[in-house]
């Protein structure tokens, strides 16, 4: 009994001494998984594995687009105003 709660404790000492220290970059190398629904499905569902990183980059481009989504329907809004009054019902 006492010969393997030595060897254990060996062994997780080991372990614990084989781990690396965190480096001053080691959160963005941390991956982290998210998942999402898929659409048309109830159940399906696709899951993303990316670092803080890529994940940080791809909220920046999601936003970048809805941003440039919205200024083209305000550009289409103004647009169809010019042949006629907006809000008036002709």
């Amino acid at each position: 009994m006492k010969l393997w709660l030595a060897l254990g404790t060996i062994l997780l000492s080991a372990a614990a001494a084989s781990q690396t220290p965190p480096s001053a970059d080691a959160p963005n190398e941390r991956r982290i998984c998210k998942s999402s629904p898929d659409i048309g499905s109830r159940l399906a569902r696709t899951r993303r594995c990316l670092t803080e990183a890529e994940w940080a980059a791809h909220k920046q481009e999601s936003r970048r687009l809805v941003r440039e989504g919205q200024a083209r329907q305000q550009n289409i809004f103004v647009d169809s105003c010019v042949s006629r009054p907006c809000g008036r019902n002709n």
